[in-house]
C-alpha cells in the first residue's frame, strides 16, 4: 500500500517534507519579529512625568561662571525660552535652572543659596539679579554699554553690524528705551551712503530698518563694483601721448656758423620731451652725420655743407 505524498510506506517524513516544514517555521518567525518591531516603532515615546523632564528633553545649556556678559545673557535667555515652551511654574524655575550651573557658578550657588534666598527671595528674577551681580560686575556692564555707544558700521557688512548691534543693545537698556530709539540708533551709525537713503523715510520697526539697510547696502556695493570694473577696462594712456591734446608746434631755430643750432638752452626735445641734447641721441649716444660720417651732429647741421654753401655765396657773381 502506497502512503501519502511525501511520506514513506511506514509513515516516516521524507527529507523534502522536512525541509519545507523548517522553511515555513523560519518564515513565520521572521514575520513575527518584523511585526513586533513595527509595533514598537509605532509606539510614541513616553510622556515626561515632571517639568524637569520636559526641560531636560531640550538639552539646556550650562553656565560655568565665566565673567562674560554675553555668555551669561545668552544662557539666561535660552533658559527663559525653555521655561515658556514647557510652561514651567514660577516656583520651580530656580530649582531647575540651578541644576545646569557648573564649576564656579555651581560653587557660588552652593555657598550663597541661603543668603540669597533670605535677602532677595526665591523668585526667578531675584535669582538672575544675584547671578549677574556675582558674574556680571558693574565695570563690565559699563564697558559693554560704552562699546554699544561707540558702535558704527564702518567696514562691516549690514548683517554683521546688525548682529553686533543686537548683541550689545542688551547692555544699553537705558539708551534704548523703546523701538523708536532702537531704529534711530541703528540708522544713525550705518555708513553715509546707506544712511542718506534709509534716513529719508524712517522705519517703524527695527526689522524694517534692517531690511531696508540691507537692500540699500547691496545696491551700493554693486555700483562700487561696476565702477571699479569700468576703470579697470579703460585703456592706459601714457603721459607722452598726444591723444586728446594738440601736438606742440615745431620750434624753428637758427643755425649758427659752426653748424650747431642756436637758441635757448632749455628747449625741449621733440622726441623724448626732455631738455634739448645737441649732438646726442635721446639715449645719450653720439649722433653720426650721414654726409661726413663724423659724430656730434646731424646731416642738416653738417658744418662742411655750410662751409661749401658759404664759399659759393662768397664767390664772384
Amino acid at each position: 500500500m502506497v502512503g501519502p505524498r511525501g511520506e514513506t510506506s511506514r509513515g516516516e517524513e521524507t527529507d523534502a517534507a522536512r525541509i519545507r516544514r523548517l522553511e515555513d517555521a523560519m518564515l513565520a518567525f521572521v514575520n513575527n519579529v518584523n511585526h513586533a518591531g513595527q509595533q514598537q516603532q509605532q509606539q510614541p515615546a513616553p510622556e515626561p512625568r515632571t517639568i524637569f523632564e520636559k526641560v531636560a528633553r531640550h538639552n539646556p545649556p550650562t553656565y560655568d561662571g565665566v565673567c562674560n556678559p554675553v555668555a551669561l545673557e545668552a544662557w539666561i535667555r535660552v533658559v527663559e525660552k525653555l521655561f515658556i515652551a514647557t510652561q514651567c511654574p514660577e516656583n520651580q524655575k530656580v530649582s531647575i535652572a540651578t541644576y545646569y550651573l557648573q564649576k564656579e557658578a555651581d560653587n557660588w550657588w552652593a555657598i550663597s543659596r541661603a543668603t540669597i534666598i533670605a535677602e532677595l527671595g526665591f523668585g526667578w528674577a531675584q535669582f538672575c539679579e544675584a547671578l549677574k551681580k556675582r558674574f556680571y560686575p558693574e565695570e563690565l556692564r559699563w564697558q559693554k554699554e560704552r562699546e554699544f555707544l561707540q558702535l558704527e558700521q564702518g567696514n562691516m557688512s549690514v548683517q554683521a553690524y546688525a548682529d553686533k548691534f543686537i548683541e550689545l543693545s542688551r547692555f544699553a537698556t537705558g539708551v534704548i528705551q523703546n523701538e523708536t530709539a532702537r531704529v534711530r540708533r541703528f540708522e544713525k551709525n550705518v555708513t553715509l551712503k546707506v544712511r542718506s537713503i534709509v534716513a529719508g523715510s524712517p522705519s517703524a520697526t527695527f526689522q524694517q530698518a534692517y531690511d531696508r539697510a540691507l537692500s540699500v547696502y547691496a545696491s551700493v556695493k554693486t555700483e562700487e563694483t561696476e565702477a571699479v570694473n569700468r576703470n579697470f577696462k579703460r585703456p592706459f594712456v601714457p603721459q607722452t601721448s598726444y591723444q586728446g591734446a594738440k601736438r606742440p608746434k615745431f620750434v624753428s631755430r637758427q643755425i649758427s656758423s659752426g653748424g650747431r643750432p642756436s637758441g635757448p638752452p632749455n628747449t625741449v626735445c621733440m622726441r623724448c620731451r626732455k631738455s634739448y641734447h645737441p649732438g646726442k641721441k635721446c639715449d645719450g649716444t653720439p649722433m653720426l652725420c650721414f654726409k661726413c660720417k663724423e659724430p656730434g651732429h646731424k646731416a642738416y647741421e653738417c658744418p662742411k655743407t655750410f662751409s661749401i654753401v658759404k664759399g659759393v655765396d662768397a664767390g664772384p657773381s
